[in-house]
């Protein structure tokens, strides 16, 4: 029961988190900041508690914790994850899968550029007073991100980066009020358009150096690993006390069929195969509003019998951790059935 459970499990929590501020030691800097010995632990703190706002500290460590243990690997997810940040911060950032998104963004946002100028140009020459003012300026502009998108194809973060920081394209050619037509005006106005969005994606994607970016992840895989510890603590703490209690919820009962389903290695045991062979087909509704050890636990049992409908307009259990992305996942990835193939 809910009602029986929720002020329980505050109450862990709460406990867990103030015992850690008196653990700060183990993840000191030991460094003396403005109000004194900072750690990881009082950073994460900080980072959750944002604007001085203590109120949100109980329900977002909860949040994380139950969105993590909706998938079979629970809080080792942590570790994981700490670890691929102590990696990202040996490689340079374009080789990570952050810098592989933001690549692509800037590979985006650049060639779009480059095409309108290219065709902007191509346009314009049936005006031959706009193309006789404004030609040069736009064929100058397509050269620039030409340049940049080979920075991008080929350089790493730090060349990149210097590549957006020196692009500067030249004022555009003036033309006097009374020459100026309504196609001269949009052209003048698109070429602003185009070289504002260049120059704001730089501001707000490539504000940092690659330095800098390898002390964030290191940063943030330590507190990832202070994180996994005081959600295991609690995990342990809050656990206990339902067994005492003779009490499990919702949420425990996937985990305890998964147990049942997958050895120590991550294997089906002999249980979850005779399971699978006592189904000739398994049906699923409502899939968009599985979650990822639900998920995992129907593909132990289906196999590749599994018949899943759903809709991910109507997914309505997000307070149960359901991820609509999960069905959208599967449809992407399966082929398109065509009869004339059976």
């Amino acid at each position: 029961d809910e009602s029986e459970l929720s002020p329980i499990r505050d109450k862990i929590l709460s406990e867990t988190l103030d015992s850690f501020f008196d653990k700060c030691e183990p993840y000191s800097k030991a460094e003396l900041s403005d109000v004194g010995y900072t750690t990881r632990y009082t950073e994460l703190i900080g980072v959750i508690s944002a604007a001085r706002d203590s109120s949100n500290i109980l329900p977002t460590f909860l949040y994380m914790y139950k969105k993590l243990m909706t998938s079979p690997s629970g809080l080792e997810q942590l570790k994981t994850h700490s670890e691929r940040l102590i990696h990202n911060a040996s490689i340079d950032f374009f080789d990570t899968l952050e810098g592989k998104a933001l690549k692509d963004e800037l590979e985006s946002t650049v060639r779009y550029a480059w095409k309108t100028f290219i065709k902007c140009s191509d346009d314009m020459q049936s005006d031959s007073f706009v193309a006789s003012t404004y030609g040069a300026d736009f064929m100058e502009n397509a050269e620039l991100c030409h340049s940049l998108l080979s920075s991008i194809e080929t350089g790493g973060y730090d060349e990149v980066k210097e590549a957006f920081d020196t692009y500067k394209p030249s004022k555009i050619t003036s033309i006097k009020a009374d020459m100026k037509t309504e196609r001269s005006e949009y052209y003048k106005k698109l070429r602003g358009k185009l070289n504002k969005k260049i120059t704001d994606t730089a501001k707000k994607r490539l504000y940092l150096t690659q330095e800098r970016l390898g002390e964030l992840f290191l940063t943030y895989s330590e507190m990832c690993r202070v994180l996994y510890d005081v959600l295991s603590e609690f995990d342990k703490k809050y656990s206990e006390e339902k067994r005492r209690r003779g009490v499990c919820e919702f949420s425990d009962m996937p985990r305890f069929m998964l147990t049942l389903l997958l050895d120590e290695n991550g294997n089906p045991t002999e249980y979850a195969k005779t399971l699978r062979e006592s189904f000739d087909e398994v049906y699923i509704d409502e899939y968009q509003d599985v979650n990822e050890i639900q998920d995992t636990i129907f593909a132990i049992i289906g196999g590749s019998h599994r018949f899943m409908v759903g809709d991910i307009k109507q997914s309505i259990y997000g307070f149960r951790e359901a991820e609509p992305s999960i069905f959208a996942d599967y449809r992407r990835k399966f082929p398109i059935y065509n009869k004339a193939n059976d």
